[in-house]
């Protein structure tokens, strides 16, 4: 690792930013959402069918998304690149200045594209199953439980 040896108020302004990068954590999050909701609308007993192709729409949303994640993952962290201190005699003050600098450690790899790929796959083919379920139904079937007059 690199050490600053002679850091001061003058050549210590600059702004050190993360890449073009998506959080680990955040990708993870994403991709069991879009699984979480495609097993919802597959398995969960839902008597609205217009409902179960929405939350499937929305699992097929979030599974393109993780893809488009998928392609700059990194592990985003924080450390201590530098400490200043300074003695201030007069008042008897030591004063700690701590630097902290971005860390990325990239982990995007074609595996994981790959997933989510897969995901995306199921998760349309479940949107599509839905859809024709939907198609197929019969009017009759869809006014049995309403209101009569």
């Amino acid at each position: 690792m690199p050490v600053i040896s002679n850091l001061s108020a003058s050549n210590s302004s600059f702004i050190v930013q993360y890449g073009n990068y998506t959080d680990f954590n955040i990708w993870v999050l994403v991709l069991v959402a879009a699984l979480v909701l495609m097993l919802a609308s597959r398995y969960i007993p839902i008597r609205d069918e217009a409902g179960r192709f929405l939350i499937s729409v929305l699992a097929f949303l979030l599974a393109v998304s993780s893809i488009w994640m998928s392609l700059g993952i990194a592990n985003l962290q924080y450390t201590s690149g530098a400490s200043i201190v300074a003695n201030n005699t007069s008042l008897n003050q030591t004063i700690t200045y701590n630097y902290i600098y971005p860390m990325q450690q990239v982990v995007a790899s074609p595996a994981l594209t790959v997933i989510c790929i897969i995901l995306t796959v199921l998760t349309f083919l479940n949107a599509l199953d839905i859809f024709i379920v939907v198609i197929q139904k019969s009017p009759e079937q869809d006014n049995k439980g309403g209101f009569k007059i």
